[in-house]
């Protein structure tokens, strides 16, 4: 029954009657369009609203009975159109079983397809199977019968399922909607070979390339590669099947497809293609751009063409924007763009390195495994008595190879000899009869699975017996003879082979290593040492000799006269020979593709016995052989009546029957012979073991097996005694032994065989029980004889089941080898299985039972078992975050599928089957546990084999119809896709619902894109749809890496991009872009929904979103690079229609770009990478078109994401190509979105554009690229200045100025000019927009303030520049009232001053005094801005922070509050909290703060520092508080602890004056008791004196007073000062003394210096302190000695008087800075007494500053207190006690207590 399924009002027909007769037949459709369609209701991801539509008939369409249906007339089908709507149907379900009518239902009553109508549909909406239980439900005669309504039957090669009872609404869709009137828009992808076949379609590929749309026609061939061997062998009556098969399989021809050569599909790796791509790809991005043609018609160079765009300077003055400039700076961008992925460092991005996700490997054909093969060539032997060169004796060497470690044979023997003189040839022929070529070979090839030090060549020699071991050895192992004993020797010898018959024995042997532990061979020209023979002399004798030699036990016995020469060399499997003989002695065929190594002589090849200790791999070539080896025979108890048993000798004969007597009629030639012998002989005698009862035996017989092989074939061995000395009877035959070979039904096993000897052998021996066996008693044991055999055949196994399966034309082998798989050899699987299963599939497609077909392809799946696990797959790891992946690979399978599968049954192709059985299998799971172990391991781990063979089975089947070329919609019939489709459902189903690997989804998507190769490309679209369709339904973390990985499979499809259709899309909606596209490029929608939904899923854990997230975009950045080195897409347009298939990731980004921040870095620089990719390459219209729809958070969002490019980019190689991205495209917002960045409700979005703008200034460096953007900067400047210059608070134009007046100083001449005319245009555009251009002013002084020093040297020429631009400017300068050239001449003098400061303030070194003056000037320069002069108040306060001048950081904390304080109550008036209203209030606290006063208002300044707040204010108290704390200086802290304390009364802060009480009390005790104990040091007071011309105006004959550090005495603060002074006016520099300058004569040309150490003086009715003193103190003075007499000194201290000089300053010291100049002076007379009180209080501070020096000075100390207390000189204080205390009446009573006072202090002092 056909039916359809109807989707909203799309309209439904049956499949029958809606057919016209240039109708094709239906494919399985799909619920989902690929292309958009306004008739389509159902989008990706969509559920369907299904409904049956019952039809006519039931028709199944094949090959067959296609032509006969297209031949059909119209009047007839509308005819059955008629009769069908009146017809009844049987549905395939219950209501089928019941035969139960269905009437077909009209097209406006649907019946709804429910899940209980069809209860095998247990998810109708992923349209498939979950669960195939309708093989329980539906008999095998509903399922293969012919169908009798229509009378077709299904066609051989169709698959053996159940007919859909629906089929898609693409399948019934009328003939007008199939039309292709817009291709892409209203075609299903159903119908993509309609599509890809139409004629718009293929004008549409010729514009945009071929390459790009058009699939391949050629992309399947199948080869076939013939064998060597051109017949097989003349196979005997009753030979097995099996054997027939595995002569079949070694000689027959082989047959590969190939699919595609995948050069883009992802087989070499990226790094690879990143080569190749290099190679022809040359990416613009050096500083140097190939400019349009355009362009290069009106220029002459590159230079010109720079000029071109910025012609002149008045060019740059006279900027306005306009048309022709843009399109010439469009044209010079777009010649610059490049791709971001060139250089994109992928090594730090994908670790390890990225691969191709396609992992299968290119296999070989099947071959055997060899670890080494050696050509051995056996060169000269020579045995020889007095060391002659010339053989007297015939001998026989055999040369094999063992392992004495593993104590195993591993070779057959290879028999030589060198008896081909004259006298030995004669000897030898009289032995033997005529002798075949290869009998005489001297080569050989020796395979070796396994190689080891442990492996040795073992040579045995033989020779005719003539006496024993020891007689014959005597003359090559003694000493030399004379020539008369030897010639009499010669003769004996001779004469006895003469005489007796030709028995041979054991002489000598030897061995010689192989390989050494490197595993090297040194075999080559060894030569072999030959020791005698011991009795017993066999393989045990071997083993235990290379055992003591590899444990170094071995003691070498005395070697013969000669010895075995071999050469040897290492053959390649490429290699071949002429007359290369296999083990069966047949010529190899020359192989013309392998090197033929030169030589015609015949070389053997041997078997190797060590396969099973290396790995196993199957046969490839036929063997069948049989080889004995006789061990031991016992005749100690041999009874006395037949004889005495003296030396014994054994023939063997390979007989067929036991029936006649004679030995010779029953013999059969397949025994091997040996050097200079037939190829085949009937007989073979071992050597004599002489005088020996127990003989041990050491030969090998080899037998080759008869192909067919019954009960009567055995061996005979004859046992004879040997007597040399009766001549008479010299042979007495002792018995016979017999060992069949084959009975049972099987050959015999390899083992030792222990057979009792029969004197004699009736008729029928094998059968008859009453044979005459040597009897023996309890004393004495039957006579017993050991042997053991080896079987080495590819023909049969010894393995029962197997056994069994080699008649496979008996019924219940099946049943049988099924019940024995567990105890099957697997080792003999391994070695059949490609026969094995070449003879399953046949049975699968010959057997007409269902079970026994069931039953076969079962054994198939147990065997595929076997063979993979005892073969080792190999494990290709996968890198993930934290482990490693195994991915399963088996090469044997593989290359079984790739080289031998073949559809060889006649009944048929293998697929049908195949693929009805796997349905079968998954469809029964449930059922019980074996069957579920079976559907397991086709999903799990074996999933590759069986698709693997259901694509080369489909593809030879297309082959051998020559359908090749051929429609493909006409390939295969209904049915077959049918049977694909739902076994693909099942796979689904079973491995999201049930166990699941990775294997199966990777393996499933490589079956997927080899599907695309021979089957309907709509229907894989199909299967593609369900599978996405099912893992999406509830995402997991499971279930999207599943999705990822087989999306990442299926977009490195070779032919991807044809299955896309790179179409241009339109944008008319934002909502259906995703949609839209999707439908379009179907599989890149499926991998950007993918992607999104990773990155979107909720109910998954933090760590497996993002690690799924990351390796979606790593899947998506990949993909990308392909495209981008994919040499199909060569030109920009084509790059662009790949690339815009992509446009909704764009989309996608921006709506978790939330999520993005979080992410790794690696993941952030994939994705963005990507998110830029499509930028550059995507089409602008249609990106532009998609931003004007987009929201408008997700709009401005974009500059964000930009910006955050170029921050993710900017250490990386791809830096460049960012910004030239990102500049591009601003361009285009700028023009897009004007009108929405002038409203200042978007301030905030100019605010970001701004942000970014400057940092893609920072970021450029290439010239060509700053080019373009200072011309996007020039636009975005003059269109949008009211924004920027009038609504905008941001310090854009600070930082950008400071980038602009940076790259002035950085770039070329050329660029320079181009950056110092947009700092004008920016002033220009601030003037035009406000009338004035206070923030450019603001922003430039800034700037200015944070150029490196080594600029502001220039900065004098970027002034002139800037204001000759002024005066060239007419445009401004004649504008009504136009103030323009003031404004800027005031600016540029600004910035000269600070350019000025600045550089003394980086050149000062430790002049502190100038760098503290240099900051305050700074300061003073910025009265216009708070910031700025906020800034450097701080900035000066840390410096005197560095200097540990805690009272000058009190002062600067407390000036930058006061100035804060009154901004804010200007700024803030009636809100702003109750700071003093005036300067004076701060006095107390900073004396100097009226000079600290702005000389502007700051109001029109914008406030951006946290510091100029209220928080900041009180900041800024509190830690001067804690500075003046640490630094002892109460008295001030009090002050300032008093300020806060009435700030916060006044603001009503109770809370605060609980805490600001008590420090006040705790500060006024503590200031108490320093005042009393006098512990602090304050600063010290220099006078310094200029004199000289180069000091200049300011300082020559000058006066200033240094306040410095407490710790800096006079001669360190000289000796710096007048180092600083020297370098800093650069000349030399003279100290003058303590004179007046008067009286020095001073040169003219000399620069003089005069510095004195002044102390502080105030004058104050009452005594003050020392703090008090100290601070805030604008006089200074120093005293002379003087008398009133006008004498210089007197002795006398009551007649000494003192002349006090004072200099006095504008300002009080200590302050902000260190030093100010003498305003003016004054001298005052000093009395005696004064003068006394002034010596004694000098020498207690000069006492105290050495005491506060750290660490101390001793030795000066020392001599200040030496000085002070015991003077030489002058009187000290006790001198001044004796003058003025005893005569206190005479002087002023207060002046003698101070005297008295400070006398005890000195002494307290020291």
């Amino acid at each position: 029954m056909n039916a359809a399924i109807s989707s909203g009002s799309s309209s439904c027909r049956s499949s029958s009657s809606s057919k016209t007769p240039r109708d094709k037949p239906k494919r399985c459709g799909s619920n989902m369009t690929m292309f958009g369609s306004s008739n389509s209701t159902l989008s990706p991801g969509s559920d369907a609203e299904i409904s049956l539509v019952a039809a006519s008939s039931e028709e199944v369409v094949s090959p067959r009975n296609l032509s006969a249906r297209s031949q059909r007339s119209s009047a007839s089908m509308e005819k059955d159109k008629k009769s069908s709507e009146e017809k009844t149907i049987t549905a395939p379900n219950s209501a089928r079983r019941n035969n139960k009518p269905v009437k077909k239902k009209s097209r406006a009553d649907p019946v709804q397809l429910k899940s209980e109508t069809f209860p095998f549909f247990h998810n109708l909406e992923c349209k498939y199977l979950r669960n195939l239980d309708w093989w329980d439900k539906w008999s095998p005669e509903e399922a293969f019968a012919v169908d009798k309504a229509s009378e077709l039957r299904i066609a051989p090669c169709d698959v053996h399922v159940p007919e859909r009872p629906w089929k898609s609404s693409d399948s019934v869709v009328d003939d007008e909607e199939r039309e292709l009137k817009e291709w892409g828009v209203t075609t299903k992808f159903g119908n993509y070979e309609k599509l890809v076949s139409s004629q718009s379609f293929l004008d549409t590929a010729a514009q945009a390339g071929p390459e790009l749309f058009v699939y391949p026609s050629e992309d399947v061939k199948v080869t076939t590669i013939p064998s060597l061997h051109t017949e097989l062998p003349q196979f005997e009556s009753g030979t097995s099947m099996f054997i027939k098969d595995a002569y079949r399989f070694y000689f027959g021809n082989q047959q590969t497809v190939t699919c595609g050569s995948r050069i883009y599909g992802g087989t070499r790796s990226i790094f690879q293609r990143i080569r190749d791509f290099e190679a022809v790809y040359v990416e613009p991005v050096s500083s140097k751009v190939v400019f349009p043609s355009v362009l290069k018609s009106t220029t002459s160079s590159e230079e010109s063409v720079m000029k071109f765009s910025h012609s002149s300077l008045s060019d740059d003055i006279t900027f306005e924007p306009s048309s022709e400039r843009e399109k010439e700076e469009w044209a010079l961008r777009n010649a610059a763009r490049s791709s971001i992925l060139v250089n994109y460092n992928y090594n730090s991005c994908s670790k390890p390195p990225v691969r191709p996700s396609d992992k299968r490997k290119a296999v070989t054909p099947l071959e055997v495994f060899q670890e080494a093969r050696l050509l051995v060539e056996a060169k000269h032997f020579r045995l020889s008595v007095n060391d002659d060169s010339e053989l007297l004796e015939p001998f026989w060497v055999s040369l094999a190879f063992y392992d004495g470690e593993k104590k195993v044979k591993l070779t057959d023997d290879l028999h030589l000899d060198w008896n081909d003189t004259k006298g030995l040839q004669t000897l030898v022929k009289s032995a033997h009869s005529q002798a075949n070529e290869e009998s005489n070979a001297k080569r050989a090839i020796f395979s070796f699975t396994s190689v080891s030090d442990s492996i040795f060549a073992v040579v045995k020699v033989s020779h005719f017996m003539v006496a024993d071991v020891d007689s014959a050895c005597e003359n090559y192992l003694g000493k030399n003879i004379t020539e008369k004993e030897k010639q009499k020797w010669h003769s004996e010898v001779i004469q006895s082979i003469v005489s007796y018959p030709r028995w041979t024995q054991h002489i000598a042997w030897g061995v010689v290593p192989v390989f050494d532990k490197s595993k090297k061979t040194i075999l080559d020209g060894s030569v072999v040492p030959l020791w005698k023979c011991k009795t017993p002399f066999g393989d045990e004798s071997v083993y235990e000799t290379l055992s003591d030699i590899l444990e170094d036990k071995f003691k070498p016995p005395k070697a013969m006269k000669g010895g075995l020469t071999l050469s040897c060399s290492n053959v390649d499997n490429n290699s071949t020979f002429h007359n290369l003989l296999d083990e069966s002695l047949h010529v190899v065929p020359t192989d013309p593709s392998k090197h033929v190594v030169s030589g015609t002589a015949p070389i053997k090849t041997m078997a190797n016995f060590g396969t099973r200790f290396g790995r196993p791999c199957p046969a490839l070539y036929p063997v069948h052989n049989l080889y004995i080896y006789p061990l031991t025979a016992n005749f100690t108890n041999f009874p006395a009546k037949y004889g005495k048993v003296k030396s014994v000798l054994v023939r063997v004969h390979f007989l067929r029957s036991d029936g006649d007597m004679d030995i010779k009629s029953r013999s059969v030639a397949n025994l091997y012979g040996r050097s200079n012998s037939p190829n085949f002989i009937d007989m073979i005698q071992l050597p004599v073991v002489f005088d020996n009862k127990r003989p041990v035996f050491s030969e090998e017989i080899k037998l080759k097996l008869p192909f067919c092989l019954n009960e009567k074939h055995h061996l005979l061995f004859s046992f004879f005694s040997v007597n040399t000395k009766n001549e008479l009877e010299c042979e007495r035959h002792l018995g016979y032994a017999v060992l069949p070979i084959y009975q049972g039904d099987r050959l015999l096993e390899d083992m030792v065989y222990n057979i009792p000897l029969s004197r004699s052998l009736p008729k029928q021996y094998l059968t008859n029980p009453e044979r005459d066996f040597v009897d023996g008693t309890a004393k004495n044991p039957p006579t017993l004889f050991s042997v053991q055999t080896r079987l080495h055949s590819t023909l049969l196994s010894q393995d029962r089941a197997l056994n069994e399966f080699s008649k496979f034309n008996k019924q219940p082998v099946l049943k049988k080898l099924w019940s024995q798989l567990n105890d099957m050899d697997e080792d003999a699987v391994i070695k059949f299985f490609p026969i094995i299963f070449n003879t399953l599939f046949d049975h699968m497609v010959e057997q007409p039972s269902r079970d026994n077909q069931q039953l076969a392809f079962r054994t198939l799946v147990k065997l595929v078992e076997v063979v993979s696990v005892k073969t080792k797959p190999e494990l290709i790891m996968e890198p993930a975050k934290d482990r490693r992946v195994p991915f399963f690979y088996n090469p044997q399978l593989s290359a079984y599928v790739q080289y031998n599968l073949q559809n060889s049954s006649p009944n048929g192709p293998i697929y049908p089957s195949l693929i009805t059985q796997m349905c079968v299998l998954l469809s029964e799971s449930g059922l019980d546990q074996e069957v579920s172990k079976l559907a397991e391991m086709i999903m799990v781990k074996y999933s590759h084999f069986f698709f693997d063979c259901i694509i080369k089975s489909l593809s030879l089947h297309l082959q051998e119809r020559d359908l090749l070329q051929g429609d493909r919609e006409q390939r295969f019939s209904e049915a077959t896709l049918r049977g694909i489709e739902q076994l693909v459902g099942s796979f689904s189903a079973l491995h999201v619902t049930d166990k699941f690997t990775r294997d199966f989804n990777r393996h499933f998507a490589y079956f997927i894109n080899d599907l695309f190769n021979i089957v309907d490309r709509g229907f894989v679209f199909t299967l593609i749809n369900n599978h996405i369709r099912l893992l999406l339904q509830e995402p997991t973390n499971h279930s999207i890496q599943l999705a990822l990985s087989f999306l990442k499979c299926v977009v490195d499809y070779e032919h991807y991009l044809p299955l896309c259709v790179p179409i241009v899309t339109t944008v008319d909606s934002n909502n259906t872009l995703k949609e839209k596209f999707w439908k379009n490029h179907y599989l890149a929608g499926h991998l950007l929904h993918v992607i999104e939904v990773s990155a979107t899923i909720v109910h998954t854990n933090k760590e497996e979103r993002r690690a799924n997230r990351a390796k979606a975009i790593r899947v998506l950045r990949n993909l990308l690079w392909k495209h981008e080195s994919d040499q199909r897409a060569k030109t920009n347009a084509q790059k662009e229609l790949i690339v815009n298939m992509y446009i909704p990731f764009l989309r996608s980004t921006l709506r978790i770009y939330h999520l993005l921040k979080k992410a790794s870095p690696e993941e952030k620089q994939d994705w963005l990478a990507c998110f830029l990719h499509i930028f550059r390459w995507g089409n602008t219209d249609l990106i532009r078109q998609w931003l004007v729809l987009e929201e408008e958070k997700y709009r401005w969002l974009l500059l964000t994401v930009f910006d955050e490019c170029i921050l993710v980019f900017k250490d990386t190689k791809t830096i460049d190509q960012t910004v030239n991205i990102v500049a591009n495209w601003l361009e285009y917002f700028l023009l897009d979105f004007r009108k929405e960045l002038h409203d200042r409700k978007n301030q905030n979005y100019v605010e970001i554009l701004s942000r970014l703008f400057l940092t893609l200034l920072k970021t450029i460096q290439y010239q060509n690229h700053l080019c373009f953007f200072y011309w996007t900067l020039r636009n975005f400047f003059f269109r949008f200045r009211q924004p920027l210059f009038r609504y905008s608070s941001s310090t854009f134009t600070q930082d950008c100025s400071l980038e602009l007046l940076n790259h002035c100083y950085q770039q070329s001449e050329e660029m320079q000019r181009q950056a110092l005319s947009l700092i004008y245009a920016m002033m220009k555009a601030n003037y035009l927009e406000t009338g004035d251009f206070l923030r450019m002013k603001l922003s430039l002084t800034v700037a200015v303030s944070k150029l490196h020093v080594e600029y502001l040297y220039k900065l004098p020429g970027l002034v002139d520049t800037i204001l000759s631009y002024t005066r060239s400017d007419s445009q401004v300068q004649k504008a009504p009232g136009s103030d323009w050239e003031a404004h800027v001449k005031d600016l540029m003098g600004r910035l000269y001053r600070i350019s000025v400061y600045t550089k003394f303030l980086e050149t000062s070194g430790d002049d502190w005094e100038l760098q503290a003056e240099v900051l305050k000037s700074l300061a003073d320069e910025y009265d216009h801005s708070i910031d700025l002069r906020v800034r450097y108040l701080t900035q000066l306060a840390k410096f005197h922070e560095s200097r540990e001048n805690g009272l000058q950081v009190a002062l600067c904390n407390i000036s930058t509050a006061a100035i804060i304080g009154q901004f804010l109550k200007v700024k803030l008036k009636d809100e702003c909290p109750p700071f003093p209203s005036s300067m004076a209030a701060y006095k107390d606290m900073v004396p100097n703060i009226i000079y600290e006063l702005p000389s502007r208002s700051l109001s029109v300044i914008e406030v951006l520092s946290p510091t100029i707040s209220e928080q900041g204010y009180l900041s800024l108290i509190n830690s001067t508080l804690t500075i003046l704390e640490k630094s002892q200086l109460y008295e001030l802290a009090l002050h300032v602890a008093k300020h806060l304390f009435d700030l916060f009364l006044a603001s009503s802060q109770y809370d605060q004056l609980q805490m600001i009480g008590t420090k006040i009390s705790e500060w006024g005790v503590k200031a108490n008791e320093t005042i009393q104990s006098e512990s602090r040091i304050f600063s010290n007071f220099y006078r310094v004196g200029f004199y000289g011309k180069a000091f200049g105006p300011r300082f020559n004959q000058k006066q200033f007073i240094y306040a410095a550090h407490p710790s800096e005495r006079l001669a360190d603060f000289s000796q710096r000062t007048v180092r600083n002074l020297g370098i800093h006016f650069d000349t030399e520099i003279k100290v003058l003394p303590n004179k007046q300058i008067e009286k020095l004569e001073l040169a003219q040309n000399v620069n003089y210096l005069q510095i004195i150490s002044v102390d502080p003086h105030k004058h104050s009715k009452k005594e003050i302190s020392t703090w008090e003193k100290h601070f805030g103190v604008n006089e200074f003075g120093i005293d002379t000695p003087y008398l009133p007499d006008g004498a210089a000194h007197s002795e006398d201290i009551e007649k000494q008087w003192k002349l006090r000089t004072v200099f006095i300053t504008e300002k009080t010291l200590p302050a902000i800075v260190s030093r100010f100049p003498v305003a003016k002076t004054r001298t005052e007379i000093v009395e005696p007494i004064d003068s006394a009180i002034d010596l004694v209080k000098s020498r207690i501070d000069a006492i105290k500053r050495e005491l506060g020096l750290i660490p101390p000075n001793t030795k000066t100390l020392q001599i200040l207190l030496q000085g002070s207390v015991m003077l030489q000189v002058n009187s000290g204080p006790m001198g001044i006690c004796k003058v003025f205390l005893p005569r206190a009446s005479e002087f002023d009573p207060k002046k003698n207590r101070k005297v008295k006072r400070i006398v005890d202090r000195i002494f307290a002092q020291v």
